[in-house]
């Protein structure tokens, strides 16, 4: 089972059913350079639910807003365009998985470099969105959720999903998507 390194921690995932974007040729030269964002990990588990998965630690908050406008808006702006940037990760990797499904040209060269169990010719997935704020505590998860499910559940529902998760604690992430996390060693 390989393993992942992300956001200080490891992920162990089953290499049969999972992929990341940033590894996928398609994504490095067509894609990642022109604003189409992605989710760190992309797997179906063993009920056909595709979970996508990003891991970031809620301290790089301002990473994300440029730093001019850092210097003069309070932290809920800030707050804010995070929000913004990861339900455009999440809207950017279901965009690129539905161009496998329809499919599109360059959809087929992503189909090419995935598991064969996203691809068109597979049944429908359920699909899942997840995400490990690494740090946030139970209240800031749930607000997190809130905030994102306001973002997000119209564009899921159109896949007649609206299945989004956040969490805040290693453990429990790992425990509810069934994978195996741990924190890396300093």
């Amino acid at each position: 089972m390989p393993e992942y390194e992300e956001s200080g921690f490891k992920f162990y995932l089953d290499d049969e059913y999972s992929f990341r974007f940033e590894r996928l040729e398609s994504y490095k030269k067509g894609l990642g350079n022109s604003g189409v964002k992605e989710m760190d990990f992309a797997w179906v588990d063993g009920s056909g639910t595709l979970i996508l998965l990003e891991a970031v630690s809620r301290g790089a908050i301002p990473r994300f807003v440029k730093q001019r406008e850092i210097e003069k808006c309070p932290l809920n702006h800030q707050r804010d365009a995070f929000l913004d940037y990861l339900a455009a990760k999440a809207t950017d990797s279901i965009l690129m998985l539905a161009a496998t499904w329809i499919p599109t040209d360059y959809g087929g060269l992503i189909d090419n470099e995935t598991p064969t169990v996203f691809s068109s010719q597979s049944e429908p997935l359920n699909i899942s969105m997840n995400f490990f704020l690494v740090g946030a505590g139970i209240g800031e998860s749930m607000a997190y959720k809130k905030d994102l499910s306001r973002k997000l559940s119209g564009k899921l529902r159109l896949f007649d999903s609206e299945q989004i998760a956040v969490y805040g604690n290693a453990e429990r992430a790992g425990e509810k998507l069934g994978i195996r996390i741990e924190r890396l060693q300093r």
